[in-house]
Formats: C-alpha cells, structure tokens, sequence
C-alpha cells in the first residue's frame, strides 16, 4: 500500500517537470477538442453548478489551478485547496498572489484523509483526479462527511477499476499493480466507492463514464514527457500502459451525490 510520505516525496520531485512539460493544470482525461483544458474546467463548472457565497474544497488540489480558474469565473465564491506537497503549496501560493486571489483561494499542506476544517463547512467538496490516491475509502467519506454542509455536493472525477473486468488475470494484477506503484495510487472499483456513500448518508448518485469519442487522454507524448523524465525504466512505462489500455483495466467518471444528513436521534 502506497503512504503518504511516498506521495508527497513523488509530487515534490515531479510538480516542477509537470509544470514545464504539461502545464499547471493536472488533468490526465480532458474532453477532445481545441482548447480542451479550458472546455475541461468549464464543464466542471457546469456540472459544479457552483452559486455566489459557496464555498468549495479542492481535495488533492495540486498547484491550485483549478480553484483559480473556477474563483476568476464565479464571483463571491471561497475555495480551500489541500495536497501533501509543500512543493505544489508554494507554487500554488504564487499563482494566487499573482491573480489577486488571496482574500478568496486559500492553499495549504494536508492529508484530505485529516481535514482541519470545521463541521458543515463545504457546500461542495471535489476531487478531481485524486480520490486515487486514498488508501481507505472509508476515512477519505467519513471526512467529507464532516465538513460537508447538509445538501452540500460531492464531486469525483477520477480512473476507476473497469467495470467489464470482474476478474483480473496475474498479469493484469500485475500490470495495475505495476501502475500504482509508478504513480502512487490505490485505483478502486465505482461500486466500492457507490456503497461507502450510501452507508454515509449520499443520496442522488449520478454516474458518468468519460468515454470516447467526447473524452481522450490528454495528448499521450505530451503529458508522458514528465514522467519519462522521472522514471528510468522507460521501456517498462510504455508496457504499463499499453497493457492496461488494451485489455480495458481502467475507465474515466464522474461521480456526483449529495449529503442528506440523519437527522434521527
């Protein structure tokens, strides 16, 4: 199982390559157009439906670009970011700085899996490609479950375990396994995930999957330059990848719910 030390000490190391190869905004599955990181996050937004006076959590938030992005768009909207990089917090600082933000983005070093917010704080709380990196899917609900107002909506955007594989051949374990140790996830299955919110309390679970020919990955030579940058055993990368693409290992989606709180003695 992947820890928190070996994610904080990849994201340090890669963040500056991603930034100069890929750019500030961490988005593997973008939707296939011209300009699709912007259309990307405009499609968030709308899916977000985010209204003046929210405020919203940027779970795994990297750099900060996207509450950037989304507090340039919507006016009178707060947004708190928290990655386990102190790299991605200094950059993303800069960033805020720089857009005359610091009064509504607010970035800090963190595990999501230990929110220091107060209760029923978040009229939404997002992750956008990096729920992946949980190693208890119970701990990772259960906060949100306590920072999130009544109502308040939850966003997942993310790879998950394939649907149309029950079950994975040695290889193909070994090949997932081989995909979450060079890039430190835990990838897990919608139907895990789909059962911790309802036992917490989430009602009105919607489902996207990000599928071809509206969704791509982000274009493959540009955004593996980074890692190709980081990782020695190029050749082994590229099988990694191949592999899972071809037998389907992994699919894109987009999970909304909302809270309802229990409110029974």
């Amino acid at each position: 199982m992947i820890n928190n030390k070996e994610i904080e000490k990849y994201y340090d190391e890669v963040t500056p390559m991603y930034i100069k190869d890929y750019g500030c905004i961490y988005q593997a599955c973008v939707l296939d157009t011209e300009t699709y990181l912007k259309d990307t996050l405009d499609y968030f937004l709308e899916k977000l439906d985010i209204k003046s006076n929210d405020v919203i959590l940027d779970a795994g938030c990297g750099v900060g670009m996207v509450s950037t992005y989304f507090a340039l768009n919507v006016p009178n909207t707060i947004y708190h970011g928290i990655t386990i990089s102190q790299k991605q917090v200094d950059i993303a600082n800069e960033f805020i700085k720089n857009n005359v933000l610091e009064n509504r983005v607010f970035i800090e070093k963190g595990d999501f899996q230990n929110l220091p917010y107060k209760k029923n704080f978040f009229d939404k709380v997002c992750f956008f490609e990096s729920s992946c990196y949980s190693n208890n899917l119970d701990d990772l609900v259960n906060q949100v479950v306590k920072t999130i107002k009544n109502n308040g909506t939850l966003f997942i955007k993310d790879l998950f375990l394939s649907k149309k594989r029950k079950n994975l051949t040695n290889k193909q374990l070994e090949r997932l396994n081989d995909f979450n140790e060079f890039f430190k996830t835990n990838i897990f299955t919608i139907k895990e995930i789909n059962k911790i919110l309802i036992k917490n309390g989430f009602e009105d679970i919607k489902i996207e999957f990000l599928e071809k020919p509206e969704w791509t990955l982000e274009p493959f030579s540009h955004w593996m330059s980074p890692i190709m940058n980081y990782f020695s055993s190029k050749s082994d990368l590229f099988d990694v990848f191949l592999e899972i693409d071809t037998d389907e290992i992994l699919e894109w989606a987009i999970i909304t719910a909302k809270y309802k709180k229990n409110e029974k003695i």
